[in-house]
């Protein structure tokens, strides 16, 4: 289509041009003649511009069809604009009351994950909700890869232990899992869609300094934290 489209432009003024310096001859040619205001002097200088019936017609013809085209063109852009704010609006509204559920563990995390939501939904709804290949998945992970580490650091259950029994645990995964498959068209997405995705959470996670890893520090600070939290006390 765009091929189609490029070529009735460049057509179009190729047309004008030829057209332009048609009528300037017309005009021209009868200058030659003396002005009759009759209807038969209107026949004959009807008459000079017979030669070139059909440039004219044609130049007429292929304007007519641009002009039509960039009419569809302005419509479906209409159309397409409407359509993803309605979709818009109504995958905000579905995505926001499971956030709403992160607001006692990940409090901090639901306030970003609704800030950047408009941004999160234009770039799925380009893909039609659905992620197909490891590639995309680093190109959506990328979205929130920045805010990861401030996902893990504010999460209430981390704040309380603040260590880790391996490499391969992480406080805030399961919350940002559960808001992103609500965001995307899960079913249709590749099958290691979350697998990948968990991996690159957790590589960003343990890449931060100072972190603690160590399983036996993990089993006491856990029973002090499980202990605390029996008694109420001392919970942030």
């Amino acid at each position: 289509m765009k091929f189609i489209k490029n070529t009735l432009r460049y057509l179009q003024w190729i047309l004008v041009t030829f057209s332009g310096v048609a009528l300037i001859s017309v005009c021209v040619s009868s200058f030659t003649h003396s002005v009759d205001i009759s209807t038969q002097g209107f026949k004959n200088y009807l008459v000079f511009f017979s030669e070139y019936y059909t440039l004219f017609a044609s130049t007429f013809v292929v304007i007519s069809t641009n002009l039509a085209i960039d009419r569809l063109d302005l419509m479906a852009d209409a159309n397409y604009t409407s359509f993803k704010a309605g979709n818009r609006i109504a995958w905000m509204q579905t995505v926001k009351e499971f956030i709403s559920e992160l607001k006692e563990s990940d409090p901090l995390m639901a306030k970003q994950f609704i800030r950047s939501l408009m941004t999160t939904h234009d770039y799925l709804f380009q893909r039609q909700y659905v992620i197909s290949s490891k590639a995309q998945t680093i190109e959506f992970f990328n979205l929130f890869k920045t805010q990861v580490s401030f996902f893990e650091d504010m999460n209430t259950k981390y704040m309380n232990i603040a260590c880790y029994q391996d490499i391969n645990q992480s406080y805030s995964w399961e919350a940002f899992r559960y808001i992103v498959v609500v965001m995307v068209n899960l079913d249709e997405c590749y099958p290691s869609f979350i697998l990948d995705l968990k991996e690159l959470y957790i590589a960003e996670i343990s890449s931060r300094p100072g972190i603690i890893v160590n399983k036996q520090t993990y089993a006491v600070v856990y029973e002090q934290y499980l202990e605390r939290k029996r008694k109420g006390t001392d919970i942030k």
